[in-house]
């Protein structure tokens, strides 16, 4: 797991030093150290917000999946609820954005999902056939 982390922020590193390249080559830009040492450092630094998302996100799946699969339906309907009602209050007023916030949706929907596969018959499915 952390190899594909590590190639994932790899590949991401690589593809901004090589668009660098272009715009230093080409002379499109005036660039400098600074701007290589952020292409170096893009998923971290600024750039490409979602690889960074992602990034947090994978690195945390693997305790998600032993929550989801540890949890009985009921656990697994509450913890549901909670985030469907604490991820937009949370943006709402406390302003959660970035990377958390973000990851907040990535945990969510991923938590759905999970509900969804884990338990036949849910209260969600009863939900949509009414």
């Amino acid at each position: 797991m952390i190899f594909k982390a590590v190639r994932l922020y790899l590949q991401t590193m690589i593809s901004s030093v090589l668009i660098f390249l272009f715009v230093k080559l080409g002379g499109f830009e005036p660039v400098g150290i600074k701007e290589f040492v952020k292409a170096i450092l893009t998923p971290v630094y600024g750039g490409y917000w979602f690889i960074r998302t992602y990034l947090l996100f994978y690195l945390i799946v693997p305790f998600l999946q032993k929550a989801v699969q540890s949890a009985d339906e009921k656990t697994h309907k509450k913890l549901l609820i909670i985030l469907t009602i604490l991820l937009p209050v949370l943006r709402f007023f406390f302003f959660v954005e970035g990377e958390f916030g973000n990851v907040g949706d990535f945990v969510y929907i991923f938590v759905a999902v999970s509900y969804l596969k884990k338990h036949e018959g849910n209260f969600l499915e009863k939900l949509c056939f009414r």
